[in-house]
């Protein structure tokens, strides 16, 4: 799992250069035209896990939600039709139509602000942040990362 990086936990802890985003994303069926928008779940059953983040974003925007214990839950309710969309990680998304290229899913939209992972490290030790930046700076530099994010992902996940 990666370690986000927010400003409750820099308070605590040192982090490297992040090293990769993940943003909201809006799945739904590769054939629904309906739901174009966050907006578009106003009436529309969103499968979600009911304490998360993603769920209280459908909620917000109008969704009955369908509780699941997960993403794999939610991708096969949303498959079956017995739920119209479900709100998750575009890392999530991303992993699993590498998985499945075939699955009949698409992103229909994604919040613009993205939320950057980094190597968390204890407080007061400058020199093994730098080390590690200067190793990520390193693997971007020789193509390395995107291969990475190419064979995991399908495309850069820097961003």
């Amino acid at each position: 799992n990666q370690v986000g990086i927010t400003d409750a936990r820099k308070a605590k802890y040192d982090f490297s250069d992040p090293y990769i985003a993940s943003k909201a994303v809006l799945i739904v069926r590769g054939d629904n035209t309906d739901i174009k928008s966050f907006a578009d779940l106003k009436g529309k059953k969103a499968a979600q896990s009911l304490t998360s983040n993603f769920g209280k974003l459908a909620e917000t925007n109008g969704a009955e939600l369908v509780g699941t214990d997960g993403f794999d839950q939610s991708i096969q309710l949303l498959l079956t039709g017995r739920a119209d969309a479900t709100i998750n990680d575009s890392l999530s998304f991303l992993d699993f139509k590498k998985q499945k290229p075939d699955a009949n899913v698409k992103i229909a939209a994604q919040e613009e602000n993205a939320d950057y992972s980094g190597v968390i490290v204890r407080k007061g030790d400058p020199e093994l942040v730098a080390a590690i930046n200067q190793a990520l700076a390193d693997i971007k530099a020789d193509g390395t990362y995107q291969k990475i994010a190419d064979t995991y992902f399908g495309q850069d996940v820097s961003k």
